[in-house]
């Protein structure tokens, strides 16, 4: 079994504090607290959760709109790719996401928490 460190630990348990404390049972309202959590953590400026065609369905941060609608052009290859944005595609049924962060920063737990979410 892997040891955390008591840094590690520590981290952990105050993400897994702050989940249980900011909850939410709508799906909207539970994505953003989720992004604005991720946001913060991550530290980037922005962080949003948007439909293929840009259309924002949750976001962190000053500009989520802009941001939501950048990140659906980038990932369409409307746009270029710089290193100001991070993007990421993720299909849950039917439906199809795209997650962008301003600041150029991504985590696994991000796309294993929208699915969740939106599942």
């Amino acid at each position: 079994m892997k040891k955390l460190s008591a840094r590690a630990r520590v981290f952990d348990d105050r993400v897994m504090e702050e989940r249980r404390v900011h909850r939410c049972e709508q799906p909207e309202r539970a994505l953003a607290l989720f992004l604005d959590s991720s946001r913060k953590r991550l530290g980037v400026h922005a962080l949003t959760v948007a439909t293929s065609d840009g259309r924002l369905v949750a976001g962190a941060g000053d500009g989520a709109h802009l941001v939501a609608a950048l990140g659906a052009k980038v990932d369409a290859g409307e746009m270029r790719r710089d290193d100001r944005v991070a993007v990421w595609s993720l299909s849950i049924g039917v439906k199809r996401y795209v997650i962008a962060s301003l600041g150029a920063v991504f985590s696994a737990d991000v796309g294993d928490g929208v699915r969740r979410i939106l599942s």
